[in-house]
């Protein structure tokens, strides 16, 4: 069974969302008669072609668009102006080539044509389902009826859906025959628009060990001494400020990643202590692996603290005007750890995070293993269900 895999990877240049496409396909490849790999799908030119849910969604999905174009104009100035910005982009890019992936390039126009490649679709993980990113090719409706649709971990992002999100949802999973979703809230959310069962299942992070994640691990010029890794995806400058005065209070030297998606933040520079360029995948994962203490706002970042049995502190996030804390709510409650999340005004002091007590990790994998082997039981289930297999 040949399977082809939609996420968020052609081009991607977040550590986090390679990392789980890297785990999906480690996975699947492992399991006897299955050869999987990611399709190379392309968004050029998704606003053109895709229908806005609402008005107001549409409306704020525009004035991103304007913000990132922006953005992009002052980075590539940037990077003209210092190389470490394009290494860095250079490093990341040489993992995301390593993951197999289709020859072919797809986008909205020719995705279907992905048909004749393929005996089954994965659509997931990461927030393939979130509104703020919608497109039809992430809900698998160019899938003709005799492939096989299946949705793993896909993530919605949010704590509620509108009356037009729900009615594309309901229409989009006609004909799947697995759904599963990362969060626990979207089982609750999408529970209710289909007749097939809606079940919750682990990032593909965890479905591969920590033996192999560490085997994976650069540890070529790593930092010396005891630091405090600090990597935030939100441009938040008091998340950065708190941070600072923490690693201070814990005598730790901060150690973080700055512009990340090659983007300049003048945020970043609020972190006082070293700032690392062209940082790899590789070295991503073993920056977290030998830190003494990790401070994030990111999803996956707290996932691999867990996963390298760290002591971490994550804070809340708000994205496009939505708070990003469901996931990190299902994550923390799955391991017992939610006093790491620092998410409301009152508890986002340095002295909280400084004060905190060392993660006991001695109880806290009992659920996620349960989850773990429900996560490879639904897979086989979804993909050779009636064989026997």
């Amino acid at each position: 069974m040949k399977i082809g895999i939609i996420t968020h990877y052609y081009k991607s240049r977040n550590y986090g969302g390679n990392l789980q496409a890297y785990a999906l396909c480690k996975y699947l490849n492992s399991i006897d008669g299955v050869t999987a790999e990611q399709v190379c799908y392309s968004l050029s030119g998704l606003l053109r072609k895709r229908p806005p849910l609402n008005t107001k969604l549409a409306c704020k999905y525009i004035k991103r668009v304007f913000t990132k174009t922006a953005e992009s104009i002052h980075s590539v100035v940037y990077r003209k102006q210092d190389q470490r910005a394009s290494k860095a982009l250079e490093a990341i890019d040489a993992f995301n080539y390593s993951i197999p992936h289709s020859k072919t390039v797809y986008n909205a126009d020719n995705i279907s044509k992905a048909n004749c490649e393929y005996d089954a679709f994965i659509t997931g993980s990461d927030q393939v389902w979130s509104p703020n990113v919608y497109c039809t090719g992430y809900l698998l409706t160019f899938v003709s009826e005799d492939r096989l649709k299946i949705s793993y971990a896909a993530s919605i992002s949010k704590d509620s859906l509108s009356d037009d999100e729900k009615e594309v949802f309901k229409n989009a999973l006609t004909g799947f025959r697995g759904i599963s979703v990362r969060e626990d809230l979207a089982v609750t959310l999408l529970s209710e628009l289909t007749r097939s069962p809606v079940v919750q299942v682990a990032d593909p992070v965890f479905l591969l060990d920590r033996s192999h994640w560490q085997a994976l691990c650069c540890n070529e010029d790593a930092p010396s001494g005891k630091y405090m890794l600090c990597y935030f995806l939100g441009n938040d400058r008091k998340h950065r400020k708190i941070a600072s005065q923490a690693a201070e209070m814990m005598n730790l030297k901060i150690i973080s990643i700055p512009d990340l998606l090659g983007i300049y933040r003048p945020s970043d520079r609020i972190l006082k202590g070293e700032l690392l360029y062209g940082v790899s995948v590789e070295k991503m994962l073993a920056l977290i692996n030998n830190a003494e203490f990790v401070v994030t706002d990111s999803y996956h970042i707290s996932a691999f603290s867990y996963i390298f049995k760290k002591q971490f502190a994550v804070f809340g996030r708000i994205d496009g005007g939505n708070s990003m804390n469901s996931r990190l709510d299902t994550l923390l409650g799955m391991i017992n750890m939610k006093d790491r999340l620092i998410d409301t005004d009152d508890r986002s002091c340095a002295k909280l995070i400084a004060s905190l007590e060392r993660a006991d990790y001695s109880n806290s994998s009992e659920e996620l293993e349960r989850l773990k082997m429900f996560s490879m039981d639904f897979l086989n289930d979804a993909l050779f269900q009636g064989q026997g297999k």
